[in-house]
């Protein structure tokens, strides 16, 4: 049996409620509680995943929500209501800036999200 390429197969008689595409959502540690509650509350499915990184190498969560393509906004706005952006004070040595920056503190913006929608080619429920 032969496989046609990945970008044009569309699996006969797709039923409802299989998702169409996978959002990842990379939040602040400080936001993922309150995302995840509100997603969970309005049935959606995630799975929460510890991830570092970005210009302070804080924590952060990455989220894997699996929804259809009229469900992205829906989700996307709710992540937009719970992850805000916010100004953090940091010392200039955690940052390495401390041979030019002559104050002890500094205030950087920290939070929002990064929010990927991936088209879902194949999806499989074990």
């Amino acid at each position: 049996m032969t496989v046609p390429p990945v970008n044009t197969y569309t699996p006969p008689n797709t039923a409802r409620n299989v998702p169409t595409r996978l959002i990842v959502a990379i939040v602040q540690d400080y936001d993922a509680n309150a995302i995840a509650d509100a997603l969970t509350q309005a049935n959606f499915r995630l799975t929460r995943v510890g991830s570092t990184g970005g210009f302070l190498r804080m924590g952060s969560t990455t989220l894997l929500v699996g929804v259809e393509d009229w469900q992205v906004s829906r989700v996307k706005r709710m992540i937009m209501e719970h992850c805000r952006e916010r100004m953090e004070v940091v010392p200039p040595d955690m940052l390495d800036i401390h041979a030019w920056y002559p104050s002890d503190v500094m205030e950087v913006p920290v939070g929002g999200a990064v929010i990927f929608a991936l088209k879902i080619v194949r999806f499989e429920r074990l």
